[in-house]
């Protein structure tokens, strides 16, 4: 067999080459029995050959060779400090370490395919030195496959396993699930031979074995030399709960457990499995900062691929050929269970984590459904999909529909089952982790809104007080806090007695704006503007509205656009009253859309347009709590069919409008009804 010849051992002196050929034999010697470690060896070789310009610590912080000198003494510090020292140097003790591992023949046909499907999937930023070494390592290993095999083909097929045999001539008869092998679907097909194979030979094969399980392949009309994408297809067994209980023979992957690198197949569903899990948290804050809509499973699926290319410059988003995948796998079921990294679920049912699992990713993807049909305010949709995901125990979903309930939304209003289901959410948390900690503000804002009205419990305005002082108190998110700050000072500002109760209420509301909160900056304007509790100071409320407005709070870009509107502590300016109402209507606030759609009727600080004012009347009007929220409204819609101002004049729906509006309250409605009798 050819040497493995690619790196330049001119720099290494003939001492040297002595000393490194001593300690890899003592080393070969008094491991060769121990497949792990063997294994290791090969990859931590592989590791330092493939790096780049980096690699001249690279065993001396990670290495298995380090460790393994280690635990030698006298002049293996010698050995040590020299590959600590010279990056040639250790890359020729990493090739000549594989070498005599394949002089010996201590290089499986299994371990062979992984180490070069994990070559294939270094990344390739490589400089010149270092893509001759990665060329030169790919020819190694294709020659060492084919001495293997060659090697295996001289021994006799009858000494191979009869069990192995009876398999193989009999695999169109076996069933999974009891569908028969030739009728189930590719990546099924695979899985059961893996899994059986790994079974039938107890985890000991020789390469003539694996070469019948490559004939085995083709007799399942699988192609051992198509092409498939190497995490695309351990995403999708991960993501199907039945053929991943049948790769693991119903065992779980130690999620916590200290993965070598060689495991890539395992360390990649172990990732899966804390992305969905330990690391959930990943996702949902991705989620929060990007604009785009995107799904959990797409967001982790982009995630489990940055990972590994980012902490371990391996990019196992390519393709490679079946055979070598179902050889790689089986590399991976055997030193994980040599190294006892996966968990034993036999006492349970097999199946039942991973359909527990499946639930969990059932439960999200409903909420999801049920959060998008809420911002299209489809609540019939809404309230079903938050109620199936209740149903399979998404906490997310609990809080939402208790909302559904507290405000009627695709449901009647129901406050006791509103409290009933907040209640639920906190138990699921063992009452120890606030909703509020985990973004549920708004439950605990309506509970607390309860016990202060009396909706749903008995009136408590203690206990309402004391869920914000909780949230204040034991909450890490600030924007969490600065809510649960705004929600007790509007508590607070009802039973100011002093003015140092008055002082201290501020103040809270002061730390809720440090925080970020909108509401309170608008609250506070409010306050100015109106002249409650405080002197009246139109300039204050103008900074405190400017402030939330600047935060998107509609309220508070209505209340500016109502400032320029009428001059009201500012200069009269038509076109900036048109441009806050119309920020103000994007948000949906009614009040900003009923004055903008007069700013249209009259031309005031935009173009006159009568229809596109009464269409922004009866836009207001269709998004109305109630008829009596808006007596002027009313009066509007009335005025407009009245003198046909963007719609066609029709007296007695004028009337109709009016007395609407009257009933609503409106005092000159009536006076219009008469006129038009």
């Amino acid at each position: 067999m050819n040497e493995l010849n690619i790196i330049n051992s001119e720099v290494v002196t003939v001492e040297d080459k002595d000393f490194f050929n001593n300690q890899i034999d003592l080393i070969i010697n008094q491991h060769k029995n121990n497949r792990q470690t063997i294994n290791r060896l090969v990859f931590d070789s592989m590791a330092l050959l493939t790096d780049a310009d980096s690699a001249s610590d690279t065993l001396a912080r990670k290495g298995f060779f380090k460790r393994l000198i280690g635990s030698f003494t006298g002049s293996n510090r010698k050995l040590e400090a020299i590959i600590n020292q010279n990056r040639s140097k250790a890359q020729y003790l990493a090739q000549q370490t594989l070498q005599k591992l394949a002089e010996q023949n201590l290089l499986s046909f299994d371990l062979i395919a992984s180490v070069n499907n994990k070559l294939n999937f270094h990344v390739e930023q490589l400089n010149s030195e270092i893509e001759n070494i990665y060329n030169g390592l790919h020819k190694f290993i294709t020659m060492y496959k084919g001495h293997l095999v060659q090697i295996e083909s001289r021994l006799d097929t009858l000494e191979r396993n009869v069990n192995l045999l009876t398999w193989t001539t009999s695999i169109e008869y076996q069933t999974f699930e009891g569908t028969p092998y030739n009728e189930l679907d590719e990546l099924t097909k695979m899985i059961c031979l893996a899994r059986d194979f790994y079974e039938i030979t107890k985890g000991v094969w020789r390469t003539s074995d694996l070469l019948l399980l490559k004939t085995t392949i083709s007799s399942l009309n699988l192609l051992p030399n198509d092409q498939i994408n190497y995490m695309d297809t351990l995403i999708s067994i991960h993501d199907n709960p039945i053929i991943r209980a049948k790769l693991l023979g119903g065992s779980e992957i130690g999620i916590k457990e200290d993965f070598s690198e060689s495991l890539l197949a395992m360390d990649i569903l172990r990732k899966l499995n804390l992305l969905e899990s330990d690391e959930k948290y990943q996702i949902d804050l991705c989620k929060k900062y990007i604009s785009e809509e995107v799904d959990d499973l797409s967001l982790r699926n982009d995630l489990l691929k940055i990972y590994f290319v980012d902490t371990k410059g391996i990019n196992g988003n390519q393709n490679i050929n079946r055979y070598d995948f179902l050889l790689d796998l089986l590399y991976n079921l055997k030193s994980a269970e040599d190294q006892l990294l996966l968990v034993d679920n036999s006492s349970v049912d097999k199946y039942t984590v991973y359909i527990n699992q499946e639930n969990q990713r059932e439960a999200v993807r409903l909420y999801e459904d049920g959060k998008r049909a809420l911002e299209e305010k489809d609540y019939d949709s809404a309230y079903k999909f938050f109620q199936q995901s209740t149903d399979l125990g998404n906490i997310d979903a609990i809080y939402e529909l208790s909302e559904c309930y507290y405000w009627g939304r695709g449901i009647d209003i129901n406050y006791d089952k509103a409290v009933s289901l907040i209640r639920l959410g906190l138990d699921k948390e063992n009452n120890n982790c606030l909703a509020a900690d985990q973004g549920y503000i708004d439950a605990y804002q309506n509970l607390s809104t309860m016990y202060f009205s009396g909706k749903g419990v008995d009136k408590d305005i203690n206990k309402a007080k004391t869920y914000y002082r909780k949230a204040i108190d034991e909450c890490s998110d600030k924007k969490v806090i600065g809510c649960a700050q705004g929600n007790l000072a509007n508590i607070l500002w009802n039973e100011i007695n002093s003015e140092s109760d008055k002082s201290t209420v501020i103040n809270l509301y002061k730390e809720s704006i440090k925080n970020g909160n909108e509401v309170s900056m608008y609250n506070l304007g409010k306050f100015f503007d109106n002249g409650d509790k405080v002197n009246r100071d139109y300039l204050v409320a103008y900074d405190y509205y400017r402030m939330a407005a600047e935060h998107n709070y509609p309220d508070a870009q209505a209340a500016l656009g109502w400032m320029y509107e009428s001059g009201h502590g500012v200069p009269r300016d038509y076109y900036k009253s048109a441009y806050w109402y119309g920020l103000a209507a994007k948000n949906n606030q009614v009040g900003a859309i009923r004055n903008l759609g007069t700013l249209y009727m009259y031309g005031y600080g935009v173009e006159c347009n009568k229809e596109k004012g009464f269409s922004l009347y009866m836009k207001a009007y269709s998004l109305r709590e109630s008829d009596e929220s808006d007596p002027r409204l009313l009066y509007f819609i009335a005025n407009s069919y009245e003198f046909g101002n963007g719609v066609n004049k029709d007296c007695q729906e004028a009337i109709r409008w009016y007395e609407r509006a009257r009933d609503a309250g409106d005092p000159d409605s009536q006076l219009c009804i008469n006129r038009l009798s």
